[in-house]
């Protein structure tokens, strides 16, 4: 079985080179089409495949002009797709969006006839569902052509649902409709930590510094926190994005505020996670959020947001879901978490962390659906 991936953003992410990864270990052949925008650099050694007969294949770099008008950028990638694979010999597609990636893999279903499935992301939920009412007509034959669609959540699948184009055609997509979340590197599924017994006011985040991470209205929120507990500390891992000068200035003021840069290894980031309490990460918008699953493994309770990535996960309370537009709302999620802190530690404490190995998920879940359309 050869399988085609259109993966707009794969040297950006390490899900998806997990999950190929894991492809890969079963033996089967990969094609990876990745479209380029200008100032995008190849990077080759992203994922090395045990199959020699596996390539990742890339497009002429897009301009914002390709941005702009989405029907030319279609056009645009197709013959660099077409170009580099044998159309004969692809038996599968997996588009990783539903609007860019499921726009190429409809196009090529519809000329070469080639099966394909796409997952329902970020991008199009809160993007392309928001901003794109004109691409509502392409995307609906992209769902309704599609052999199967995957949700990252049951709350993204909600979200998505509730769009009133969309939501006259659940029903009919029911069928091959699936909730497949992310899995986690195994290294934490290795090194699990339970719970500690005492709880102290270290709050740990990890993520970028951007408007959609959210960690500016996260410090305000801790800083009413802080008038009424004295003994508060900020952990601030990662960096960058649009508000990196501004969290830079708080952390000068504020020796409440410890920034520790970006971590990229892991053993030193398990130390960190172990130092801390809580985990606070009041995203917008987010697809999965792996952040979260590490923090859970290591025993930290976590601050999410509601109606996005993991809210909905648990059937047991881990942690406390907020309003990420209302610094009040962050500010009494803080509360809530500290306050009933022993009772999701205990939740925590029973988890089966088995369900976030890649592994899992490849043979419980794409592994039958690949199978299922070959």
């Amino acid at each position: 079985m050869k399988i085609l991936h259109i993966c707009n953003d794969f040297s950006n992410s390490k899900v998806h080179v997990n999950l190929y990864s894991q492809i890969d270990d079963s033996g089967l052949e990969q094609i990876v089409f990745q479209p380029l925008r200008r100032g995008n650099e190849i990077e080759p050694s992203v994922i090395k495949f045990s199959n020699p007969n596996s390539k990742i294949i890339y497009s002429k770099a897009m301009s914002i002009y390709h941005r702009l008008f989405f029907r030319k950028k279609i056009n645009f990638l197709y013959p660099d797709l077409i170009k580099g694979i044998d159309e004969n010999k692809v038996d599968i597609q997996h588009a990783t969006t539903l609007f860019s990636d499921g726009a190429l893999a409809y196009k090529l279903n519809k000329l070469h006839n080639i099966p394909y499935l796409i997952t329902v992301r970020n991008t199009d939920v809160n993007l392309f569902l928001n901003l794109r009412p004109d691409l509502y007509v392409l995307a609906k034959k992209i769902l309704q052509n599609a052999s199967r669609i995957i949700f990252i959540s049951v709350s993204f699948k909600n979200k998505f649902f509730k769009n009133f184009y969309f939501k006259k055609l659940e029903n009919t997509l029911s069928d091959k409709v699936h909730i497949i979340h992310n899995g986690i590197d195994d290294f934490w599924l290795k090194n699990i930590t339970l719970p500690k017994k005492e709880t102290n006011l270290s709050f740990l985040f990890v993520g970028k510094f951007d408007v959609n991470k959210n960690v500016l209205n996260l410090i305000k929120a801790l800083n009413v926190f802080k008038n009424k507990n004295d003994k508060v500390t900020l952990n601030l891992v990662g960096g960058g994005g649009s508000n990196h000068k501004k969290v830079m200035r708080l952390v000068k003021e504020n020796s409440w505020i410890v920034y520790h840069g970006k971590i990229f290894n892991k053993k030193e980031l398990k130390k960190l996670y172990l130092q801390n309490d809580f985990f606070l990460m009041p995203s917008k918008f987010e697809t999965f959020g792996l952040v979260y699953i590490e923090a859970l493994s290591q025993g930290l309770p976590i601050l999410y947001t509601e109606n996005q990535g993991v809210d909905g996960l648990f059937d047991s309370g881990v942690g406390v879901a907020t309003n990420p537009w209302s610094t009040k709302h962050i500010l009494l999620s803080i509360e809530d978490l500290v306050f009933n802190s022993s009772f999701f530690k205990k939740n925590i404490a029973v988890l089966d962390f088995d369900i976030f190995s890649w592994e899992n998920i490849y043979k419980n879940h794409y592994k039958k659906i690949y199978e299922s359309l070959n």
